[in-house]
């Protein structure tokens, strides 16, 4: 059984742009996958455009830029020890002030992947319980009205 997104139980409906993220043909079975900076930013980028929230930090160009009060933002600092750090952040004033979500310390690439995984994760589930809670409220009012 290979990981294509059709292959999920849900048929990958709410996974259309993480195709990229599945393992390529070819590769054996419990095969780590390497994850890019690209990866993480494009998750980060569907997780924004699914929340509502500003696809960018910032708008414009110097000295006219703006800040998008709500943009998340994914930093990258490498402590020297070979390995990149990433830290999910939100930007929180209107002087491009930010705080960090998740955890305090840096996650390397693979925990990043899998926190993001879990948020968006997390938000499918909750877009599905909305729309049974929605469809089941409508039901009531029908039934209500007859």
């Amino acid at each position: 059984m290979d990981d294509r997104l059709s292959d999920l139980p849900d048929g990958g409906s709410d996974r259309v742009e993480d195709v990229s993220l599945t393992r390529r043909e070819g590769r054996k079975r419990g095969s780590e996958m390497r994850v890019t900076r690209k990866m993480l930013g494009n998750m980060l980028a569907q997780i924004s455009r699914r929340l509502g929230a500003p696809p960018h930090e910032w708008e414009g160009s110097a000295p006219q830029a703006t800040c998008n009060v709500g943009a998340l933002l994914l930093e990258a600092s490498s402590p020297g020890d070979g390995w990149t750090r990433y830290q999910l952040g939100v930007i929180c004033s209107e002087g491009g002030g930010q705080t960090d979500l998740g955890t305090s310390r840096g996650w390397n690439a693979a925990e990043a992947f899998a926190y993001l995984r879990g948020v968006e994760d997390g938000i499918g589930a909750r877009e599905r319980l909305d729309r049974i809670m929605e469809q089941g409220k409508r039901e009531r009012q029908a039934s209500c009205s007859a």
